[in-house]
């Protein structure tokens, strides 16, 4: 395996890529290399006021471990850098990278998933229903599908379940909030126009979207929601629910794993392409 860090921004050099490429992409008889294997790209979460990256660098090994290409963007975190769109336009530009360097990544450029885990769901998600928009305007920013894993869709609602289970969050909230938005709270239009379930169209990509019913943080709802408008637009999605687990946590005690229906799916889906 070969370990390639890309830096996406010259200006805040935290922006960075960082490619898990399977050497053996490249044949040994001809020393040609074959650039067909499907590839992810994975937005870890941290409340956009830092990366986890220990769960990032798990589901990447995973993906690996299945033939997959695998990538993990460090997005703009932190006030001020963190400000919308910001870290969206640091996926759009990673999905390009890894468009653009096809050949040297031994990637299909027409199999480039985006994968975003709690807030990197967000991140993934507003990519995946708004790359149609003047807010991207190049369109080879547009994903071939997203995964989203426990996500937060609704800033609203993220806000509004989770101070109600607990206010001991509220410092976070406020600091989640100043970093992406200059406020103190996500109650807001300002906060409204970055809301994946009403940003769903029949322009949004294919979806698989997983979490726990036992999530602390993210309220099932959200998850119900979001469904709800992938189908009234028919999108293409499934959805794999699992009864306990904690928000945060990647690797699955179940059989078959969120991972491996997640892969079955994407397996599917670029098949019938």
């Amino acid at each position: 395996m070969v370990i390639e860090r890309i830096i996406l921004n010259e200006i805040l050099e935290s922006v960075t890529l960082t490619a898990y490429i399977q050497t053996n992409a490249i044949s040994p008889r001809d020393n040609l290399q074959c650039w067909n294997r499907p590839a992810v790209i994975i937005c870890p979460g941290g409340g956009y006021l830092s990366l986890a990256e220990d769960e990032a660098e798990f589901v990447a090994l995973q993906f690996l471990a299945n033939g997959y290409q695998a990538f993990i963007l460090n997005y703009s975190i932190g006030a001020p850098y963190a400000h919308f769109p910001a870290p969206f336009l640091d996926l759009a530009n990673s999905v390009i990278t890894v468009r653009k360097n096809a050949r040297r990544f031994a990637v299909d450029p027409n199999k480039v998933t985006v994968l975003g885990l709690s807030n990197g769901g967000h991140v993934a998600s507003m990519l995946g229903t708004l790359w149609h928009t003047s807010l991207f305007p190049d369109k080879l920013a547009k994903p071939s599908a997203m995964i989203l894993g426990f996500p937060v869709l609704d800033l609203v609602a993220f806000e509004t379940k989770l101070l109600e289970r607990n206010s001991d969050y509220a410092h976070f909230i406020e600091m989640m909030a100043t970093a992406t938005l200059g406020m103190k709270t996500f109650q807001s239009e300002k906060a409204a126009q970055w809301n994946s379930i009403t940003a769903v169209s029949d322009d949004t990509i294919p979806t698989f979207i997983w979490s726990y019913r036992s999530d602390e943080m993210v309220d099932h709802a959200q998850i119900d929601a979001f469904t709800h408008a992938l189908k009234a637009n028919r999108i293409p999605y499934e959805t794999y629910i699992l009864p306990n687990g904690k928000h945060g946590s990647v690797a699955s005690t179940s059989k078959p794993g969120w991972l491996e229906s997640a892969i079955e799916w994407l397996n599917s889906l670029y098949t019938n392409k």
